[in-house]
């Protein structure tokens, strides 16, 4: 009986860590549930620890947790599993904001987009976005831009017009926030 319920466990596992992805992390992240998530890229990183991905988003999870020593681990596994990904960039980028090295940020945020693909331009965007929005030194305007270019190249993404109506906001543009937000909820009932 111990050896099926060992073989069925082991089953179980390793189906789980074949048909996770970065998506379905992310998914549970958009739904708050940070514990599942934070499996979901543990279990992609059992599977591959080259994933830069799954580190990226370990370290933002940790950023967000007000946890920089460690969130800048993370970033640095995902730069030691890919140098050359655009996460791995980002993350870089985002420690640099918080020690308040501006120009070494706006680097690392160009190499990142440089890194991307043409489909990837909007999803960086928004990362980068992302990172000026929540640093400990935010950088309102350059967020805006960010999020602004994110929305232009991928026009049908309504988390591209929320996140630049919460850089708004934050800003002190409610009016621009509110546009913002309606046209998100034209895009995504």
């Amino acid at each position: 009986m111990k050896i099926i319920i060992s073989v069925l466990f082991l089953a179980f596992t390793c189906q789980l860590a074949f048909s996770q992805s970065i998506k379905e992390g992310l998914a549970l992240l958009d739904n708050d549930n940070v514990p599942a998530a934070r499996k979901v890229f543990q279990i992609i990183l059992q599977k591959n620890p080259k994933d830069a991905g799954a580190w990226y988003y370990l370290g933002e999870m940790a950023y967000h947790d007000e946890k920089s020593d460690s969130a800048a681990w993370f970033y640095n596994k995902a730069r030691e599993a890919n140098p050359d990904s655009y996460f791995a960039h980002v993350g870089n980028g985002t420690i640099q904001l918080d020690k308040n090295m501006k120009s070494e940020a706006d680097k690392s945020f160009g190499k990142a987009l440089r890194a991307a693909g043409d489909k990837e331009k909007a999803f960086v965007h928004s990362l980068i976005g992302e990172a000026y929005l929540t640093s400990r030194f935010p950088n309102y305007d350059k967020a805006i831009q960010a999020f602004t270019e994110a929305r232009d190249l991928d026009t049908k993404n309504a988390k591209a017009f929320v996140q630049l109506g919460d850089a708004y906001l934050a800003k002190g543009q409610v009016g621009d926030a509110l546009s913002s937000y309606e046209l998100a909820s034209n895009k995504d009932k």
